[in-house]
């Protein structure tokens, strides 16, 4: 209720920074609430995390314009995606911890998880070679 208040006032307010405070503001019970969810069930809160970091790029891009190519709008988004991954990484993370220990899920979780660090150790390693190869000096 707090958070919807203070989005009110901030749709109401016509000063830049005052409607930026409301909104960082409006945050914070939003924030405490998805904190008390995680808490209670990290599963949950990691399938509502993944969510949010798979729409982001979605809504980064919606509408992008080619003639928008500056430098300034691809380091924008470069960070923006960087952001989006980190948030990727620490959902799966949540939901591997919010999975019941010994279960059906936590066993595929962990196998799938295994799997995954040993091809992007070979993809590291063979990407490692290739730089190498194309960095010696020629004869």
């Amino acid at each position: 209720m707090v958070a919807a208040a203070l989005i009110v006032v901030a749709s109401r307010v016509h000063d830049t920074r005052a409607v930026l405070l409301l909104w960082s503001l409006s945050a914070l019970p939003i924030a405490t609430l998805l904190y008390s969810v995680r808490r209670k069930d990290r599963l949950v809160y990691g399938l509502v995390e993944l969510a949010a970091a798979v729409a982001t790029p979605f809504f980064l891009f919606l509408r992008f314009d080619l003639g928008e190519l500056t430098v300034e709008f691809i380091a924008g988004r470069t960070v923006a995606i960087l952001a989006v991954v980190y948030v990727m990484v620490r959902a799966l993370d949540n939901i591997g911890e919010g999975l019941r220990p010994k279960s059906r899920m936590d066993h595929y979780w962990i196998l799938r998880a295994g799997r995954l660090q040993r091809r992007t150790t070979r993809l590291a390693a063979r990407m490692e070679d290739t730089i190498s190869v194309h960095l010696q000096p020629a004869p």
